[in-house]
């Protein structure tokens, strides 16, 4: 028993041990310093990873639509970093507004336009968007989405929408109305809680490119792969089709007849069956003889299709010229932008935001090198730890089961002690001589 005793306190204190010197492996990153080094890279870069609190210049709005709420934390899934926070949004089925208005505003007509950012989320994507809308002039107090803006990028879910917005607003200089163009073919988006970062680039050739982690996964023109454009030609509204034109390719034929042994009864009473014996009419009512289905049922009968000799075919309007018809020579000459918002309606609570760039498309080097120095070293960190955490389920659970093994172990060896010590003492009874009266 003692020596169970001893191996049992050795356990624990190897476990005690163990655990004390196995360290979690955390990286310590700069947040701040990182940010101010790559900050005259661009126009704007915003890290909320630098402090607790948010920065003053990104205000939540006022409009009273919106009541989410927003909090500068470390959130789910942000082991690995010392301090990692990150921009978070709180509840779920709220509507969630947020901005930063530049203190002048930015000029997409000298070098086209970068946009870059973070997400990592609590829980994977049910219902939520987690995209940026590049703003026109607003009021960030009273930000909503009724606010214009210039461009709409990021990931969105829900329902059978799995994909990466890229939208971009022009305005028409015959309508002087806003028109929408959206990518027609968006990358789908990274669903999981690991940190991910999106980059697009709008460059001087009227192309653009867009990067998950650094990967191109979309590029091309900035008015062949978009909708929205407005067409050269238009159906004339005021033309009308005329009452006797005939659009019907194919008629009846007025000449053909159903043939006399055209049989279209499906179903026809057994000839063959026999009212039974036992039938009591008082009782069962009139027998009669049950259907079944006709063996010559030809079907319904329809007289054949022939060609309509009045024919004139499929009516189209006439052809008129589209008023607001124009062609852009440099699409990629965007409006002013300025600022950023993040107005999203989500059923997803946990959705965060980081080092959020806007440049120019000069800045890509700048912006993928970057992600190097902030996502790749943040991804990493995750990774790393969540592996140590699992060795370390491993290993208690190993040491568990060391643990109760070693005790079945010296519980078998007390038995079989016990058992000799029985044994012995029987064997002991059975050779002592028998004594004998005299």
């Amino acid at each position: 028993m003692k020596q169970f005793l001893f191996f049992l306190v050795l356990t624990f204190a190897l476990v005690a041990f163990c655990e004390e010197e196995a360290q979690a492996p955390v990286v310590k990153m700069d947040h701040k310093g990182i940010a101010e080094k790559a900050q005259k890279s661009f126009f704007s870069l915003t890290t909320f990873s630098a402090s607790d609190k948010l920065p003053k210049e990104w205000v939540v709005t006022t409009n009273k639509d919106y009541k989410g709420e927003w909090k500068v934390e470390a959130g789910s899934n942000a082991n690995g970093i010392e301090g990692d926070k990150i921009l978070i949004s709180q509840q779920a089925a709220r509507k969630h507004g947020i901005s930063t208005k530049f203190d002048q505003a930015f000029e997409t007509t000298k070098g086209g336009l970068l946009v870059q950012y973070e997400t990592r989320y609590n829980n994977q994507l049910t219902c939520a968007g987690s995209y940026l809308k590049l703003l026109q002039d607003f009021k960030p107090k009273k930000f909503s989405g009724e606010d214009n803006y210039v461009v709409m990028f990021g990931p969105d879910k829900c329902g059978g929408t799995n994909k990466v917005h890229f939208i971009y607003k022009k305005l028409n200089p015959n309508t002087e109305e806003w028109e929408e163009h959206a990518l027609k073919s968006p990358p789908s988006i990274k669903n999981d809680v690991e940190p991910h970062v999106y980059t697009l680039v709008v460059d001087k050739e009227n192309k653009f490119e867009l990067f998950i982690d650094g990967e191109s996964k979309a590029k091309g023109d900035l008015v062949e792969d978009f909708d929205g454009w407005q067409e050269e030609e238009i159906d004339d509204p005021e033309d009308k089709k005329p009452e006797d034109w005939v659009d019907e390719a194919m008629i009846e034929d007025p000449e053909d007849e159903k043939p006399e042994d055209w049989v279209e009864d499906e179903m026809i009473e057994d000839e063959n069956a026999q009212e039974p014996e036992d039938w009591d009419e008082d009782e069962d009512g009139e027998w009669e003889r049950p259907m079944i289905a006709n063996p010559d049922y030809k079907g319904d009968w329809k007289p054949k299709k022939i060609d309509n000799p009045e024919y004139k075919g499929e009516w189209e309007p006439k052809k008129i010229k589209n008023e607001a018809y124009y062609v852009d020579e440099n699409p990629w000459k965007l409006s002013k932008i300025f600022g950023v918002g993040i107005e999203i309606w989500t059923m997803d609570a946990g959705l965060g935001f980081d080092n959020i760039i806007v440049g120019d498309s000069t800045s890509k080097d700048a912006a993928l090198e970057y992600i190097e120095k902030t996502w790749k070293v943040r991804k990493e960190a995750q990774k790393d730890y969540k592996e140590w955490e699992e060795e370390q389920a491993k290993t208690e659970t190993e040491s568990e089961s060391d643990s109760e093994s070693e005790s079945e172990s010296e519980s078998d060896s007390e038995s079989e002690s016990e058992s000799e010590s029985e044994t012995e003492s029987e064997t002991e009874e059975e050779e002592k001589p028998e004594k004998k009266e005299l």
